[in-house]
């Protein structure tokens, strides 16, 4: 994991090796400019990795109706496939499978395969899908259609130190994504109806992740 300063500073501890000094600063910079990174190894360009996407907790989907308070909320599970790649200009992926597992009742029908791309930006990064057209049919009503672009974030932000805790010996992996939800983060639909999606979204199996750093410290 990454650990910030109270001036919101990125450190690399000081403890690290120097053998591997060189090629870990690397991979810590790969990470800054939005690269992907398969088992802690930066992903080469050209090359795909493909790994299940699978729900954290406290998934589900929320929906905004004007005049309709409060918001209505299902829980849902959610799986699916993305295909993780590096470009000269950053992280790209392609949601290539996304099913909703949701109370009978609610139906979520998505249009696939999405895009998304790694921003580069402070920790946590972003990763924006985009061009999403999704369906939503809840308590026997049809929404209608929502379109946009959800924003979502690459694991957390440890405090400063905290791998050198008990709690923190090892670096945790930051194998998920959280996404961002609420009203301006959100798809649009009609009559001014908002949808967005709640919780986190885990990057690989048992034994396997995709992160958007080497984990290299």
């Amino acid at each position: 994991m990454r650990h910030r300063a109270s001036n919101g500073i990125i450190i690399i501890p000081a403890c690290a090796f120097a053998l591997v000094v060189a090629g870990a600063f690397a991979g810590y910079a790969n990470a800054a400019a939005s690269q992907w990174f398969y088992n802690k190894v930066l992903i080469p360009e050209g090359e795909t990795v493909v790994v299940p996407a699978f729900d954290g907790v406290e998934n589900g989907i929320s929906l905004y109706v004007p005049k309709h308070l409060p918001v209505i909320k299902v829980p849902c599970t959610t799986s699916g496939t993305i295909a993780f790649t590096n470009t000269p200009v950053g992280g790209r992926s392609e949601i290539r499978s996304l099913v909703f597992s949701c109370p009978e009742g609610t139906v979520v029908t998505t249009i696939l395969p999405l895009s998304a791309t790694l921003v580069e930006s402070e920790y946590p990064l972003h990763d924006h899908w985009e061009g999403i057209t999704l369906e939503y049919t809840t308590g026997g009503v049809n929404y209608g259609t929502f379109t946009g672009t959800l924003d979502t974030s690459v694991g957390d932000v440890d405090a400063l130190f905290e791998r050198e805790s008990e709690a923190g010996r090892y670096d945790e992996r930051d194998n998920f994504l959280t996404f961002r939800g609420g009203t301006t983060k959100s798809l649009a639909g009609a009559g001014g109806s908002r949808l967005w999606l709640v919780g986190t979204l885990r990057l690989g199996a048992k034994g396997e992740a995709v992160t958007d750093e080497s984990g290299l410290f």
